[in-house]
């Protein structure tokens, strides 16, 4: 019996959840299953189902030295009417979620995300002294907003976890080297407010986060559909 490779086992976990989601999945397809030319790439998994096809990449690491060779396989992909490309990650620190193939790409969505009533719903929170119960949803509006950037840019944003995200684009330069360190800080205070019963945040850094969120929600609005 042969031990299979972390990517490996990676690949048959994603493709698991896609075949429980219904979706037909062959491994390593064949380019004559693929009806346009993706330049001599491979995918390591085909899904189908009824008129939906994916073409999913599966990555166990956050080192994304072939980033700009993913993106043009994007690019590719999406010219394709009822065709995707997904980059899925798995590592030592995520698991698989629920739902690998998602709608929650479009940048429609964030003009919805940016209007008053949230922000007025997180404003009442930090007005109520609710500081670490806001850090969760502000953590939420931000990743949204820039996974909603990077697709506008046909950018593959369907990855696991949302440090990955901040990898991605920190890589392609579509954020800067201040933002990915504050972003980082940020998603670290996020997982404290979750998970350390004694955590605690002042309103002075709390509204210095809405402030940050509210531009990049209001970046991500104004993004060009991809």
């Amino acid at each position: 019996m042969s031990i299979l490779t972390r990517g490996e086992q990676a690949v048959r976990e994603v493709a698991s959840e896609l075949e429980r989601q219904g979706y037909r999945v062959i491994f390593a397809p064949e380019s004559s299953l693929i009806p346009f030319d993706l330049e001599g790439y491979r995918p390591d998994l085909l899904a189908t189902r009824d008129d939906e096809n994916a073409i999913v990449e599966v990555k166990t690491r956050r080192k994304f030295s072939t980033i700009e060779r993913y993106k043009q396989i994007a690019e590719i992909v999406g010219r394709h009417p009822n065709w995707r490309f997904l980059m899925l990650t798995i590592d030592s620190e995520d698991r698989l979620q629920d739902g690998v193939i998602c709608n929650d790409s479009g940048t429609a969505s964030m003009k919805s995300l940016s209007s008053v009533s949230i922000l007025n719903e997180l404003n009442d929170l930090i007005a109520g002294q609710s500081y670490r119960f806001s850090l969760p949803y502000l953590w939420m509006l931000y990743i949204k907003a820039v996974r909603a950037i990077g697709h506008s840019l046909n950018i593959p944003m369907d990855v696991n976890s949302d440090r990955s995200v901040l990898d991605y684009m920190y890589s392609l330069g579509e954020i800067s080297m201040e933002e990915f360190d504050w972003a980082l800080g940020f998603w670290k205070l996020r997982n404290e407010a979750v998970h350390n019963l004694n955590f605690s945040i002042d309103r002075n850094e709390v509204e210095e986060l809405y402030h940050r969120v509210k531009e990049k929600l209001d970046e991500a609005a104004t993004a060009p559909a991809s």
